[in-house]
């Protein structure tokens, strides 16, 4: 048994690879195979990279901040892409992984309490194949998951109150924290966050050029509408820069609550 144990080490540092639960896992560079670990040490590596080359001693919110400002939008769109990519494939992988590892041991333990017999080589290569399906599939989708939905929310109940001449309409939520690294991003951790609406009147349809726009700002485009207890908020700012017409986070439905009445 020490002569075979010994072999299988000598196979796997010969061929670059190591075992865990049994399963051999390739660390080979170049046109080989790559796993997991290998990704997130090239993702890292790529992020100290860019930090220490292109400006890591200015402060910034993000990596494009990094980046000098002569190099042309070209190669800020490129480098933006690469960096999603890698997001991508970082968070495919381990959504991967994880779900091959779970099935993996679920599966060890269902065979060792059911006293099944030992699998053929076939139907070892059969199990292999279907976890690996499986676990792509799950991977698949989380990542959509993950990308596609937000934890920032809206909650359901928004605030008036008399202020001299109009009113206020305040509205409160969850908005996601700004992402500085590759950790914040899978944490998706939110802050408590709010937004007031000076409104003329308290009942009817308000329309968004009734509402008073600070200098720097974009105009409000839509309607305010309440209606006994209900509010309902359908904004977008006329985005005169980039000619497009930029939707509220605000807009939905609300129940109306009364302050200091």
């Amino acid at each position: 048994m020490a002569e075979i144990r010994a072999a299988k080490k000598r196979y796997c540092f010969k061929h670059g690879s190591f075992v865990i639960f049994g399963c051999k896992f390739p660390i080979s560079f170049g046109f080989g195979r790559t796993s997991i670990f290998e990704l997130l040490f090239f993702i890292f590596y790529f992020y100290i990279f860019i930090q220490q080359r292109l400006g890591a001693d200015k402060a910034m919110n993000s990596l494009l901040a990094a980046i000098p400002y002569p190099l042309s939008a070209i190669w800020q769109t490129l480098l933006s892409i690469m960096i999603i990519v890698i997001i991508l494939l970082l968070l495919f992988s381990v959504f991967a992984g994880l779900a091959y590892l779970t099935l993996f041991i679920l599966t060890k333990l269902l065979f060792g309490l059911t006293n099944k017999l030992p699998l053929t080589i076939d139907n070892k290569k059969k199990l292999k194949k279907a976890l690996l399906i499986s676990s792509l599939i799950i991977s698949s989708v989380a990542t959509c998951l993950f990308l596609f939905t937000s934890p920032s929310t809206n909650y359901k109940t928004a605030f008036i109150e008399k202020e001299k001449d109009h009113f206020i309409l305040t509205v409160k939520g969850k908005r996601s924290l700004m992402v500085h690294d590759p950790v914040s991003l899978f944490l998706r951790k939110t802050h408590d966050d709010s937004a007031k609406f000076i409104i003329p009147r308290k009942q009817g349809i308000i329309k968004g050029e009734e509402l008073p726009t600070e200098s720097g700002y974009y105009k409000s485009v839509g309607t305010i509408t309440i209606q006994n207890n209900q509010a309902e908020i359908n904004l977008s700012y006329d985005n005169y820069d980039d000619k497009k017409m930029d939707s509220d986070g605000w807009n939905g439905k609300y129940k109306l609550v009364w302050r200091n009445r």
